[in-house]
């Protein structure tokens, strides 16, 4: 779990921003053609790692460019957060 920043110096929008860049996103991956392999991951990293196993290749940035966008990546994945 990622330390939480506790610094009165810092105005409270900043704090909230950092806190929140630093606790992994839970993702769901959802294959439009097989169900089947649709999975949920705890981080972004596990998700890249999962779709690398399948698809042999996937990019992390572009992953999150498509986090909750409803487009489909790589033809195939949808890609959402989890709360």
């Amino acid at each position: 779990m990622a330390p939480l920043i506790k610094d009165s110096s810092l105005p409270t929008s900043i704090i909230s921003y950092a806190n929140n860049k630093l606790k992994p996103r839970k993702i769901q991956l959802t294959n439009i053609l097989n169900s089947k392999i649709s999975n949920s991951f705890k981080s972004l990293s596990s998700a890249v790692s999962y779709i690398t196993e399948i698809d042999r290749s996937s990019d992390r940035s572009t992953m999150r460019k498509y986090i909750n966008s409803g487009k489909p990546y790589r033809k195939n994945w949808i890609i959402s957060e989890i709360e």
